[in-house]
């Protein structure tokens, strides 16, 4: 499969700081890789768990920088998790379900 090519257009400053913003990289990460189905199967994925990692830390009575912490990663890195602006990868995963025991 070839890759998508892109025609260079010009942009206002706003589109620029829109295009270059984290959740628009992943956006268009995802689009480039699959249909329009897939890309807004894998945005519902998202809103999901970023509502149920925040619900679950919360009930556990757990702050960011303490989940981070016992997860290993940065407290940017649960923010960005909880806000829709990074994918999981498997270890994030993978220690989330063993920490909330899901």
């Amino acid at each position: 499969m070839t890759p998508p090519t892109m025609i260079p257009r010009e942009t206002s400053p706003v589109e620029e700081e829109a295009e270059t913003s984290p959740h628009r990289v992943v956006e268009r990460r995802w689009r480039l890789r699959g249909s329009s189905a897939d890309y807004q199967l894998r945005i519902r994925f998202m809103q999901d768990f970023s509502q149920c990692l925040a619900e679950a830390r919360r009930k556990a009575g757990l702050n960011q920088e303490d989940c981070a912490h016992l997860l290993g990663v940065s407290q940017s890195h649960i923010s960005r998790l909880e806000l829709g602006r990074a994918v999981p990868s498997v270890s994030d995963l993978c220690g989330i379900g063993v920490l909330f025991g899901r």
